[in-house]
């Protein structure tokens, strides 16, 4: 059985998938989320729809130069001024020191997964990562299932 979906009816959920992309990083960037804002949006999808989440561990993690870590290809790119306006990914996001508040707007959200990276050379130097167990504990507890874990339960 196949399904046809209209050209209109594709691009207007490419649309409302955009509008909820926008929504989910402003709201994570700026640490607040509107279930009422969301609402509409939410609304437009099937029921058994379900929603998640991802993001790159430069991007978010911050604390590049904490516990050991080893700096990335993109640490030493953009520390040699190669980024315009100078921004690195020193910072970031922070999610390496608010990730709990991060899991917790996952939770709020009604999100079931989250696929996080994980930035091979921040590990190596040490063989582990303490950031990154506490951080898969952490979406475990609030309901938000690792991607990891969530592969393992649909296929």
């Amino acid at each position: 059985m196949s399904v046809v979906v209209s050209d209109s009816a594709m691009e207007r959920g490419k649309f409302v998938c955009f509008l909820f992309v926008v929504s989910l990083t402003l709201s994570l960037v700026n640490g607040t989320y509107d279930k009422e804002r969301d609402a509409l949006l939410k609304g437009t999808f099937p029921n058994d729809f379900i929603w998640s989440a991802g993001t790159a561990a430069y991007q978010v993690e911050g604390a590049w130069n904490t516990s050991g870590k080893g700096p990335s290809v993109w640490d030493t790119f953009a520390h040699q001024g190669n980024v315009n306006s100078q921004h690195t990914g020193d910072v970031a996001c922070d999610s390496y020191n608010k990730y709990p508040e991060d899991v917790q707007l996952m939770k709020q959200m009604g999100l079931r997964y989250y696929r996080f990276s994980i930035s091979w050379p921040r590990i190596f130097p040490t063989g582990q990562s303490s950031f990154h167990n506490h951080l898969s504990q952490t979406t475990k507890k609030q309901a938000v299932l690792p991607i990891d874990i969530a592969e393992r339960q649909i296929i």
